[in-house]
């Protein structure tokens, strides 16, 4: 498996392509959150599974920072 402490997109890619789920962290309410997501990923384009209900794609869709 690709080293997960990636130091370049390439890096980042590979340990994403590698993995079947994500974590996603991003703060709620000025409290962290880290959840689980289903992704794939087209050139530097990441995509999330979910329901438009979801906590991680409201996030996503409010602009919030994700890590």
């Amino acid at each position: 498996m690709p080293d997960p402490v990636a130091p370049t997109w390439e890096a980042a890619a590979a340990v994403l392509d590698a993995a079947p789920i994500c974590h996603v962290a991003f703060t709620e309410g000025g409290l962290p959150r880290v959840l689980p997501a289903v992704h794939a990923r087209l050139g530097t384009t990441l995509y999330f599974h979910g329901s438009p209900a979801s906590t991680v794609l409201r996030a996503a869709a409010s602009g919030a920072p994700l890590c």
